[in-house]
């Protein structure tokens, strides 16, 4: 039974040994404090909310490896920084990628960025256009695409390779007027 004057340390330790009740009152704690956090520096809500989502699954993941000896403030939050900077670091990869600033390229008729990223996938090759998807979007492996696709990792990573020069190339004519 939780008493309302525990400390985060004492909840954190009766949540490493599988006390739902416990995460539950860490979360009423501190939820509105990592939301606020990430709100504050992503440009948009729904961002946000996925970050946000993300670090209760990492810390629901992770919690075994909080050391009982520091506080679980600071801790919480390092895994909050820590996510945060990977979904920047997703968003800027993805960017690099393809070559076009995904959130405002948008085609002639002005539809979203991502329509028009996948009208032009859709011109892409076969297995170059299964393979960017199942990296870029289903966020799968090297080696899980090249399991689909009955090929090798090297060939899969040639293949978006190869579909990603294709797709800048194709980016490039449409901006053109």
């Amino acid at each position: 039974m939780l008493r309302s004057n525990q400390t985060d340390e004492e909840l954190m330790a009766l949540y490493q040994e599988g006390s739902e009740e416990a995460f539950k009152a860490l979360y009423s704690r501190h939820s509105g404090k990592v939301f606020g956090y990430l709100k504050s520096r992503l440009s948009s809500e729904q961002e946000a909310t996925d970050l946000f989502q993300e670090v209760f699954m990492k810390i629901h993941k992770s919690k075994h490896l909080y050391n009982k000896s520091l506080p679980v403030l600071p801790w919480i939050f390092s895994v909050t920084h820590s996510v945060f900077i990977d979904g920047i670091r997703k968003v800027e990869r993805r960017r690099e990628d393809f070559g076009v600033d995904l959130e405002t390229h948008a085609a002639p008729s002005g539809e979203p960025a991502f329509a028009s990223i996948s009208s032009l996938l859709m011109d892409l090759p076969g297995n170059q256009e299964v393979a960017i998807q199942m990296r870029y979007v289903e966020e799968k492996t090297f080696e899980e695409i090249a399991e689909r696709l009955k090929t090798s990792p090297v060939n899969v990573r040639q293949l978006i390779s190869r579909g990603v020069k294709h797709l800048k190339g194709l980016a490039k004519e449409g901006d053109k007027p």
